[in-house]
């Protein structure tokens, strides 16, 4: 790797601009998507652990901060924040309230936001949090969203993806997974991507049209994929 590239702890990825922004602890490095060269490096004060970044329409980028410190226990430091083309950060909304941000979904009007301590909820554009949801499991990851409007969410707790509406019910789309982490969609082959942090592994699961639309039962004919046998190191 290159000297002048600095990564401790990377976890949320956004794309904009032609550039590639990554959650790095308490800042945001941005690097040039096709050279990989280090652009900037924005530092966020007060941030503890930012972890998604999400990518809007216009192209503003929000990183989330779980407000957790070492060990995961909460610190009150849970925010949302948007960084600016001019590589400036600011508090979209940043409140305990939040009740632990993780996984982030951009529109033109705003976020969708799933927490650690299982909710989800809206953040309008001018950051303001509108009523929350409880999901049925906690320590709630990844978020999507499909093209005909169905969230797909996954939760560590339950070991459980599940499908549904921001403001209705979530069903189980996928079961039995452990330790499921930021979601992928390959839209193209309509199949969810699901990293299973602890297992080295990500599992394509297949959407048909049916399953997503109704949710009723999980999909059938999931395959799995083991990342290669390199075994990944241990986040200490």
């Amino acid at each position: 790797a290159s000297k002048e590239i600095e990564l401790n702890a990377p976890k949320g990825l956004g794309i904009s601009d032609g550039k590639l922004y990554v959650a790095d602890i308490d800042s945001v490095r941005i690097f040039d998507l096709a050279t990989g060269k280090s652009v900037a490096n924005v530092k966020i004060a007060g941030s503890t652990f930012l972890n998604d970044i999400a990518v809007a329409p216009d192209g503003a980028v929000y990183v989330s901060d779980t407000g957790l410190k070492t060990g995961f226990a909460p610190n009150q430091k849970d925010a949302i924040y948007k960084i600016g083309k001019d590589n400036k950060s600011k508090a979209l909304i940043k409140s305990a309230e939040l009740k632990n941000p993780n996984g982030l979904l951009a529109d033109d009007k705003g976020l969708t936001v799933v927490t650690w301590t299982g909710e989800v909820y809206r953040v309008t554009a001018e950051g303001k949090k509108e009523e929350s949801t409880k999901a049925p499991g906690a320590q709630l990851d990844g978020v999507i969203q499909t093209a005909d409007g169905q969230l797909l969410v996954s939760s560590w707790e339950t070991s459980t993806v599940y499908t549904g509406k921001a403001d209705g019910t979530l069903s189980p789309l996928a079961a039995d997974l452990k330790s499921p982490a930021d979601l992928g969609f390959d839209s193209k082959r309509s199949q969810l991507l699901i990293p299973l942090f602890s297992e080295n592994t990500v599992i394509i699961h297949p959407l048909p049209a049916a399953a997503v639309a109704s949710a009723e039962k999980p999909a059938e004919g999931a395959k799995e994929t083991t990342a290669s046998s390199e075994k990944a190191e241990e986040k200490k």
